[in-house]
């Protein structure tokens, strides 16, 4: 099992004044399986979250997002000597 976290507090980019906030947010949790020798399922689900405005007119807001992602893999290396 893994859990992972990430903030940021950052600026806008490109911008010759100050620029505003943004905030981000990420978490991920995932479970992995080894089921033969080479052969592993990994499970993740994630949680984005955004806030913020641009320079323009028009604010960000908030912006919530979820992720799942599943991964299968297969190891084709073998030893050395055979």
């Amino acid at each position: 099992m893994h859990l992972n976290a990430m903030y940021g507090h950052n600026r806008e980019l490109g911008s010759f004044s100050t620029g505003n906030p943004l905030n981000s947010a990420t978490g991920t949790l995932g479970l992995e399986q080894q089921f033969a020798a080479n052969f592993m399922l990994r499970l993740d689900y994630g949680r984005d979250y955004q806030t913020g405005s641009t320079t323009s007119s028009s604010n960000v807001g908030s912006v919530n997002h979820n992720r799942g992602t599943i991964s299968i893999s297969y190891n084709f290396t073998r030893p050395m000597g055979r």
